[in-house]
């Protein structure tokens, strides 16, 4: 089977914030690639003309990331948001800002810088006549200013003031001309986002005043108009001036001025509090003669919406989480949807799940992103009289042959008799094995967070459901109540019932699934983040058949929660206030079950994480190595909720594999090759060990090698064909390694493959020993690396020390190698313990007898 490596699955191209140009010729939008060789994310702009076929080019490059591109409406300009610096000397000033707008002229040209002198540019939005655009960005810091926040820090002055820090911002107005910035709207600290009427002279904008987590629900709509603006309420104002529109509890955002500039289409909770209430599409008359009103619940929409946009003067076309998918929606008569006689249409006919999405002015014309269980996101587009959406990009084609689990659809009765609806993910043994039915699977259920969210069909899951397929485990996605997609009913379910409703809702699935014989009842695990942690904690708390977990993130304590998080209004919404609800607060906290704990757990988290604070995951540890119980922790440096480091991300999978496989083991659990077996170190290299033995035959060539681990290994490139059970007969004629510093190579150089030896930063052949170094504590996880002093091949007395290159030709050739470790751990370890890693392919290491 051709299995995911976790490398691959970080080099997947994500398409993101796309734009249609005003002729309907061509698109640009932004693709999150992986630049290996820094191990960052990058995002960079893409131009795709739909009158051709050549498909989408490059038109910014470098290290810098663009993002949200839009098209000037004469069609003149490209603007983007980059972290470019315009100035050279700028590129490593840590004050300067990291989100600049430039403009790029379509008929050809360097882009310019927009924004030179203003801080970091949060959104922004080309005026109707393209003369100008419309910028959120910090209110501008004086010189002043500046002076003294760098004497504060230098005199070790500073500090932070909690909910006191937040920097407030302003709107403005750039002529693009003349680059002359004017502040229409100059201080609020909770500017959240704007959308400029067709008129140009009304702006719709979305505040809290505040700018703090805390009051989400706090945010309402504004109309800033322009002096003596014919359409405005106060038509002898000089200055731009500040109206009400839309004031209640409960976050409003996402507003769309309709093209004609009659009314405002914007996103809000059905109730007050955000978190269990379903997102609904409201309407309000732009000028606020009449109340708002909620049109989806109008006309029994269920489904939360994420966007929306206007396609004509009264239809509408929004995204909306709905069951298993993401779809996208077509509100055709907004007039009579208010009164609840008009019918919302699905779009797309084809089950997707909708990522990001742009409608071009006319209506006539729709772009999209969208991905399916098996295939990972692409851009679309949906012209009006196609039968069927028209693929556009094709940025996965190198994933085509890539293992696919097998993905359905998955309903059970829960304990009151609700049909429930989750994913099931089994593993696919053979191409052919299409239900992967008849034997019971070990199963790792996989909660997702919110719990206001849901499991979707999608390829991109924060852990990839075919790559944990891959390892041999079926998994098993519930939706629960409390979670959105299935109507306000099911959201509200777990209000102050955190750990009651959800929780049997999963335990039933996973007693539905082990009663159809479809899990194996003795080889169960659980993992989840965020609500999902927290989901993952309860649940090892309240039942003994689970072998092992993972919590990523996840609350521990709902008290500490409340007093850490940057987010404290969560646990309001669910449970009120502690002091008011103190024993529902430690009935619900998976802290107070410590003594019922029998799963090894495995614990992330990371430093930065001020939504559910790390403290959680650090009063986790503390308690369960009190309490005696088996638990490791790791935490990243950097990250917040949720890694992102491609690193990271990396190290998050491959120990979380590691985790399951030594307490949940399947037949597919990947053991270190034995001695004198081939095994795959990529698709086109295989190796193996010959033997090992303590040496002190290379003490002349210096201190370090006066007693050394000695690895015989041979490595050989594969013709066509070969896999991993490559025969373990010597076929081919013995050779040797070479290092890069070879001058005369043969013809095949062109297609060697390199492995690096003893380089700090990218060090592919390394011994890993496991075992328990005298008083430290034993860990499934931790490993000692250690790296080579030199290598050399049999038979020689020359040793490559340091940094080198070992190459390898493509040709069948056998290449023996002997790698030359130090061997000063032998004290507190043996061979029995270690194995030989190449790249991230294991070998076991056995002394030769």
């Amino acid at each position: 089977m051709n299995l995911w490596t976790v490398e691959e699955l970080l080099q997947i191209k994500i398409p993101l914030h796309m734009s249609i140009a005003p002729d309907e010729r061509q698109i640009t939008y932004s693709l999150k690639t992986l630049d290996e060789e820094k191990g960052e994310f990058r995002q960079k702009l893409y131009r795709h003309m739909l009158d051709g076929e050549d498909g989408a080019v490059p038109i910014t490059y470098g290290s810098s990331i663009e993002t949200n591109p839009e098209y000037s409406p004469d069609g003149k300009w490209l603007a983007y948001v980059s972290t470019r610096q315009p100035d050279e000397q700028d590129e490593d000033d840590e004050e300067m800002p990291l989100q600049r707008l430039y403009l790029m002229p379509l008929t050809g040209g360097e882009p310019k810088c927009m924004t030179k002198e203003l801080g970091p540019v949060h959104q922004y939005h080309f005026a109707p006549d393209s003369n100008s655009l419309f910028l959120l960005t910090d209110v501008e810091e004086t010189s002043f200013d500046k002076e003294r926040k760098k004497a504060i820090e230098e005199q070790k002055r500073d500090l932070t003031h909690e909910e006191r820090s937040v920097t407030p911002r302003r709107l403005c107005r750039v002529d693009i001309s003349s680059g002359d910035v004017t502040t229409i709207y100059p201080r609020d600290y909770g500017l959240h986002e704007f959308f400029v009427a067709e008129n140009g002279r009304q702006i719709v904008f979305v505040t809290n005043h505040t700018g703090l987590n805390n009051d989400e629900d706090e945010l309402n709509l504004y109309v800033l108009e322009a002096p003596f603006a014919k359409h405005s309420t106060r038509t002898d104002s000089p200055q731009w001036h500040k109206r009400a529109l839309i004031e209640r509890k409960g976050a409003c955002h996402t507003p769309r001025v309709s093209p004609d500039g009659s009314q405002v289409a914007f996103i809000a909770p059905r109730y007050e509090a955000s978190e269990h209430s379903q997102s609904e599409v409201w309407l309000v008359p732009l000028d606020g003669s009449s109340p708002a009103i909620n049109v989806t619940e109008k006309t029994g929409f269920v489904g939360d919406v994420m966007d929306l946009q206007w396609a004509s003067k009264n239809s509408l076309l929004f995204q909306a989480e709905q069951g298993l998918y993401s779809r996208l929606f077509l509100l055709s008569d907004t007039d009579a949807a208010k009164n609840g006689s008009a019918e919302v249409e699905d779009v797309i006919t084809e089950p997707c799940v909708v990522g990001s999405f742009v409608v071009h002015k006319t209506g006539s014309t729709v772009v999209y992103s969208a991905e399916t269980e098996t295939e990972p996101p692409e851009v679309f587009l949906w012209k009006e009289g196609m039968s069927e959406p028209q693929q556009l990009s094709h940025w996965q084609k190198p994933w085509r042959d890539k293992y696919r689990a097998v993905v359905q659809d998955y309903h059970w009765q829960a304990d009151d008799g609700t049909v429930m609806e989750g994913l099931l993910v089994l593993p696919r043994e053979s191409a052919e094995n299409e239900a992967a039915l008849g034997q019971k699977w070990p199963l790792i259920v996989d909660i997702h967070g919110g719990p206001a969210w849901h499991t979707t069909k999608s390829f991109t899951q924060y852990l990839n459901f075919h790559w944990l397929s891959g390892l041999g485990y079926a998994v098993f996605h519930p939706n629960y109540r409390g979670g959105l997609g299935y109507g306000q009913d099911y959201l509200y379910a777990n209000h102050h019932d955190l750990g009651g409703i959800d929780y049997r809702d999963i335990m039933s699935g996973v007693d539905a699934l082990v009663a159809e014989g479809l899990a194996d009842e003795e080889r169960l695990g659980v993992m989840g983040g965020s609500y999902g942690g927290y989901m993952t904690n309860w649940i090892i708390g309240h039942d003994h058949r689970f072998k092992a977990a993972v919590s990523e993130f996840g609350i521990w304590s709902l008290m500490t929660d409340f007093g850490c998080s940057s987010a404290r209004g969560w646990e309001v919404m669910y449970l009120d206030r502690y002091w008011e609800q103190q024993t529902l607060y430690l009935e619900r906290s998976p802290a107070q079950y410590v003594d019922r704990i029998t799963t090894p757990v495995f614990i992330l988290h990371g430093d930065e994480d001020d939504n559910t604070f790390i403290a959680n995951s650090k009063e986790m540890y503390n308690a369960l190595l009190e309490a005696g119980k088996t638990v490791e922790f790791v935490h990243y440096p950097r990250e917040g909720h949720g890694f992102r480091e491609p690193q990271h991300k990396a190290d998050e999978y491959r120990k979380i594999a590691k985790w399951f496989g030594h307490y949940l083991p399947t037949k597919w659990t990947e053991q270190p090759a034995e001695v004198m077996n081939w095994r795959k170190v990529d698709d086109s290299v295989q190796a193996r060990v010959v033997g090992a033995s303590i040496s002190t035959e290379y003490a002349g060539v210096g201190e370090d090698f006066e007693r050394v681990v000695v690895v015989d290994i041979e490595t050989q490139r594969m013709t066509q064909g070969e896999n991993e059970s490559a025969s373990t007969s010597s076929a081919g004629t013995a050779g040797s390694a070479q290092t890069v510093a070879d001058s005369d190579s043969p013809a095949d150089k062109k297609d060697s493959k390199n492995l690096t030896i003893a380089n700090p930063e990218d060090n592919e052949v390394v011994l890993l020993w496991s075992g328990t170094e005298l008083y430290q504590r034993p860990s499934v996880l931790a490993e000692d690396v250690i790296s080579p002093l030199g290598w050399t091949v049999p038979d020689s007395s020359f040793v490559v020390e340091g940094t080198s290159k070992l190459v390898l030709y493509a040709n069948t050739t056998i290449a023996k190698i002997r790698l030359l470790f130090p061997a000063d751990w032998i004290q507190y370890g043996d061979l029995s313990e270690t194995v030989l890693q190449i790249k991230e392919t294991n070998y076991q290491i056995d002394a030769y007898l």
